[in-house]
């Protein structure tokens, strides 16, 4: 899927807060993950752009896919 135009990247602080909710709300379904979105929208900050529950799940998706880096020894916390 193309990068929309105007689109950003998720800040640190936006996946750190996503990876909290999903430890909390443990999405497995539909519904589980537009009751993730709510909770995430209703509480992000000033000029943060609103996510729906599929761009929450792909972000998701991606972030616990990403294969632990060889020979490095620094990793991101959120790779962890």
């Amino acid at each position: 899927m193309a990068k929309l135009t105007g689109s950003t990247n998720y800040k640190f602080t936006e996946v750190q807060r996503l990876l909290s909710l999903v430890a909390k709300f443990l999405p497995l379904g539909k519904d589980e993950w537009e009751r993730l979105a709510s909770s995430y929208n209703s509480n992000r900050g000033r000029g943060i752009a609103e996510q729906d529950y599929e761009s929450l799940r792909r972000k998701f998706k991606m972030l616990y896919s990403t294969r632990k880096p060889t020979g490095v020894a620094y990793m991101p916390p959120h790779v962890k």
